[in-house]
């Protein structure tokens, strides 16, 4: 979303420890090399229908990817223009592939008034800004060439005030004409109000109408009652994956649908999660797979664990959704030392029905404070912030700038939201290439060892009991798995004990995070219930297998 409007929601979950299982989808392979297979890829410089071929469903490949959100006005100016762009980001993709990086979203490509892309004025074209439909082929033919992939973002809730189909129906509004139709007008403000806000907005001609817009004036909400809006938006999705991207993300993805319509409605009707917007979803994405069997749907789902969960359906609605209420947790736990918050929305996941793989980890995203200002402490807890990050199941997403350590602006110039949506500072990025111990390069470790490590990416996932309570403990994957154990104090823990579960594989252990593998106590019959932990250093880690 584009602004603030449900910057303020918290989530609180409380529960005891519990066990949490699904079916894997698979195992990552060795080394560095990105797991992703896009082959039979027909070009995608407009020329051919785009369809990928032979592809695996993104049940498949998504939960073993990870992400990269790059906000495009402030990623890569290739032109000096003091606009990000496209040519920018192809030029960058060297430096997405060294990180580990192999599924890249894009925020909104398309014109628009805004800086920030997500008013729409033509779904069907390239913000000139960002550059051409050219440099839109040629990036993703160079990302595919790596074995990346490309999410764009679809904004399908709602346009710009400005676009065509908007402008029209305000032209038609006062005698409700055809045109009108594609949103949702009616003759006077019922007053419901959202925030200290009202839905309905007022036609600025005078006419005394008004609109529906759940958040603001400027993003007025499409009607999907109205019988061209859905073949419309499915237009759209086949358009781009046609050409070549690789699915989308959602943007506010719980809104499309009111229920009852706003328009008749007597009463404020229900905005969000109606059984309508998941039947369009569903739609939606068998357009999507009809194009391109291996597309992925990632939703914008910002609500508590239950919510996420329905939008899975029966497995045939989205293929992934942001895990939110474990972004805000991992933030706060760590930032306080408390293992509390991170136990607690892992409890939650346990409690639904979905696979863990469906849940898309991260830290912070272009709608939120950037993690590196809210923890406080800076390296060390980004470090460890990192590290759990890395280690959770589902496909982890970076912001931009996240493995750097770059933090909210302060340029008095970048107001608002733009403060954490600034220019990527690519001086910081060289510096800490050529710097061992940089953030940078502790991403890029753990990345590939998650590559390395099947279990880390796997949809098992346990919470054990520790002897320390400043202590979180993981099992990551079945009995060859890991162990993840994360010291969230600002002192050293030593002498403490886990209980490993009955399958877990006996045997020489080792520590993946130590420089050189370190050896760890070995596991047998005797101690597995009991298992000694190695000294974990203040905001530390270890990552402990015998696999």
């Amino acid at each position: 979303m584009t602004g603030s409007v449900l910057r303020s929601q918290a989530f609180l979950f409380r529960g005891a420890l519990v066990l949490f299982l699904a079916v894997a989808p698979g195992c990552a392979p060795q080394g560095m090399a990105p797991p992703s297979d896009l082959s039979g890829s027909l070009p995608t410089d407009g020329t051919g229908d785009g369809r990928k071929t032979q592809r695996p469903p993104a049940l498949v490949w998504l939960p073993q990817s990870v992400g990269y959100e790059i906000f495009v006005r402030s990623f890569a100016d290739s032109d000096k223009s003091g606009d990000g762009d496209l040519p920018g980001i192809t030029a960058r993709l060297n430096y997405l592939q060294d990180l580990g990086v192999d599924l890249i979203w894009l925020t909104p490509i398309h014109p628009s008034p805004s800086y920030h892309g997500y008013d729409v004025l033509d779904y069907d074209a390239v913000n000139p800004d960002f550059g051409t439909l050219s440099d839109l082929d040629r990036l993703l033919s160079e990302a595919h060439r790596r074995g990346m992939r490309v999410l764009l973002d679809l904004v399908a809730n709602h346009t710009s005030n400005k676009h065509p189909w908007f402008l029209a129906a305000e032209k038609d509004a006062p005698t409700s004409g055809p045109e009108a139709g594609r949103y949702l007008f009616r003759g006077s403000d019922p007053g419901w109000p959202m925030n200290s806000r009202h839905y309905f907005k007022p036609v600025p001609d005078g006419s005394g109408r008004f609109f529906f817009s759940f958040f603001s004036g400027a993003l007025p909400d499409l009607n999907y009652r109205d019988p061209r809006v859905l073949p419309a938006i499915k237009d759209v999705v086949s358009l781009w994956i046609g050409r070549g991207a690789d699915g989308f993300r959602l943007d506010a993805a719980r809104y499309l649908e009111e229920w009852p319509d706003p328009i008749s409605a007597t009463s404020e009707p229900a905005v969000a999660d109606t059984a309508d917007t998941h039947k369009t979803w569903r739609a939606l994405r068998e357009t999507a797979v009809a194009r391109d069997p291996g597309a992925a749907l990632i939703g914008e789902v910002w609500a508590d664990m239950d919510t996420i969960a329905q939008y899975r359906g029966g497995g045939d609605e989205l293929h992934g959704c942001f895990h939110f209420p474990l972004a805000g947790a991992m933030l706060d736990g760590v930032n306080r030392g408390d293992p509390g918050p991170i136990r607690d929305a892992l409890s939650a996941m346990a409690r639904t029905t979905v696979p863990a793989s469906f849940l898309a980890p991260f830290l912070s995203n272009h709608d939120q404070q950037r993690s590196a200002t809210v923890l406080q402490g800076k390296g060390a807890r980004m470090r460890q912030a990192a590290a759990l990050l890395l280690a959770l199941p589902g496909p982890p997403f970076l912001y931009y700038g996240e493995e750097i350590g770059m933090e909210q602006s302060t340029d008095p110039k970048l107001t608002g939201d733009r403060a954490q949506r600034a220019p990527m500072p690519w001086d910081t990025v060289t510096a800490q290439r050529a710097d061992a111990g940089s953030l940078l390069n502790h991403y890029r470790k753990l990345i590939r060892l998650r590559r390395a490590t099947p279990a880390l990416s796997s949809d098992l996932l346990r919470v054990l009991t520790a002897t320390d309570g400043r202590l979180l403990a993981l099992q990551r994957g079945g009995s060859q798995g890991v162990a993840a154990v994360y010291n969230l104090s600002d002192v050293e823990v030593a002498g403490a004990h886990v209980e490993l579960p009955a399958d877990y594989a006996l045997g020489p252990q080792k520590d993946l995070l130590a420089e050189l593998p370190a050896a760890a106590a070995a596991a047998d019959a005797g101690n597995r219930g009991r298992y000694p932990l190695p000294a974990i250093p203040a905001r530390g880690a270890v990552w402990i297998t015998g696999g």
